[in-house]
């Protein structure tokens, strides 16, 4: 009588006990052709591999298990380095999870992190091809379109968009796969969607099948009106119209928080802080050069309110955080967002302060401060001008500009770091951030110029 919880309970599982290359055997000697690769497509590389079983040994003899979310190993940085070397420019980390269904569950994680991290919460949304099978977890049985697979489960799951695949014979161009991507962008809200998951080459739905070039070429075209786009974005967008063999990759936060991961060598080739003295810090504690160090801009505060407040913040001022329906004012948060901790300086100096104190909603970055603003998480917020300039808030809002006697100058600088991996690259685009094109776009967005 066996004690393991199979699937389906009234049927007969065979005791497989060994394998030898495509081959395995059961426990009364009957061979059985391997044709699906350990039943899920998961063991490619054939049984009884006598290397494999040696460097398994090896390795275990030497280290058998170490978790990999606090610590690291040779073999992992080995195996990480391998693997970038093989993969597109624009790759250049690796993380090591369990299997597929896990590693689909990361990048849903990863994509909602991106986008709250960067002010924008209300994303959550996924779309993916319909037929489209990408694990049996919760999260991932939520992305696929085939409710045979998620039933009874469906009361627990999500609910995300679906297209169908562009195949070569119902839709060989993928413009209708396209075109059912508008539709579902349009029904989900593009400001809610997260990612669209897509199976470059296709598995267990449709065998090998991968989508035509002009899907491909639609799906980025699609991908930029609909994200989210502020000053770097287009500070990056024209570095690389100028320097196009250099591949940028921007991480946001707030500049705190990077201090914090940089004092630790973070994997960064230059930092971009809202607050000078986070460069300062790195160059005193050696991480950095006083002559890679640098000013880019100064930044300044406004309160903002959207366009259907009945606040008069315009004529108001400071004294619109007062008004009789304001409950929540959002504000960064000021233990590790320099915006955060101009915005309490300013109603200190100009006397609100207390008055307000027990009703601020604390956003990890001036970003997410403003989008609970903007989503009603908050009645008004105090923000960076460049946020209100910047194509997610323009034109949706109505701010005051907050006196510059009113709080520290918020004078912005970088940094290059002592590791670096490209210094010519990270040089490049530091020149161009301080050249005219760069001060060009800062300007427009709303940051005044260090000298000014």
């Amino acid at each position: 009588m066996t004690h393991v919880l199979p699937l389906e309970l009234d049927r007969h599982y065979p005791v497989i006990v060994k394998g030898d290359g495509v081959w395995v055997e059961d426990a009364d000697g009957r061979r059985y052709l391997d044709a699906m690769s350990g039943g899920s497509m998961a063991a490619t590389l054939g049984h009884g591999r006598h290397d494999l079983v040696a460097a398994a040994r090896a390795q275990a003899e030497k280290l058998a298990y170490i978790h990999n979310e606090r610590l690291t190993n040779p073999a992992q940085e080995r195996l990480a380095h391998e693997l970038v070397s093989l993969a597109p420019d624009e790759f250049t980390r690796v993380r090591f999870v369990t299997g597929g269904a896990e590693a689909n569950e990361m990048a849903i994680q990863l994509a909602r992190r991106y986008h709250v991290d960067r002010g924008e919460a209300q994303r959550w949304q996924v779309i993916s091809p319909a037929q489209a099978y990408h694990g049996p977890t919760m999260a991932t049985l939520a992305l696929t379109g085939r409710p045979g697979l998620q039933r009874p489960f469906q009361p627990y799951m999500p609910s995300h968009g679906h297209i169908p695949p562009s195949t070569w014979r119902f839709d060989p161009t993928g413009q209708q796969a396209l075109e059912a991507l508008d539709r579902a962008l349009e029904a989900a809200g593009p400001q809610t969607v997260s990612l669209y998951f897509c199976e470059p080459i296709s598995a267990a739905a449709l065998p090998a099948y991968t989508p035509p070039a002009h899907f491909w070429q639609g799906l980025a075209e699609r991908r930029e009106p609909h994200g989210f786009l502020i000053a770097f974005d287009e500070i990056v967008d024209m570095f690389h119209v100028r320097h196009p063999n250099i591949k940028i990759h921007v991480t946001y936060g707030s500049s705190g928080n990077f201090y914090a991961q940089l004092s630790n060598r973070a994997p960064f080739d230059v930092f971009l802080s809202a607050d000078v003295d986070y460069p300062h810090r790195l160059v005193r504690e050696g991480l950095a050069s006083t002559d890679d160090e640098f000013l880019y801009g100064v930044g300044r505060i406004v309160i903002w309110v959207p366009q259907s407040s009945s606040i008069d913040v315009e004529k108001l001022g400071m004294q619109s955080l007062l008004s009789p329906g304001v409950r929540k004012v959002a504000i960064a948060n000021p233990r590790h967002a320099p915006y955060g901790r101009a915005a309490e300086a300013a109603m200190k100096s100009m006397g609100v302060y207390e008055q307000v104190k027990d009703r601020l909603v604390l956003g990890d970055t001036v970003l997410q401060a403003g989008q609970f603003v903007e989503s009603g998480s908050a009645d008004i917020g105090i923000i960076s001008r460049s946020h209100a300039l910047a194509p997610s808030l323009r034109g949706k809002g109505r701010f005051w500009e907050v006196p510059l006697d009113a709080y520290p100058r918020r004078v912005q600088g970088g940094v290059i770091l002592s590791w670096a991996q490209d210094r010519s690259a990270a040089k490049a685009l530091r020149d161009f951030v301080l050249g005219e094109e760069g001060r060009t776009i800062l300007r427009r967005y709303g940051f005044d110029m260090p000298e000014e």
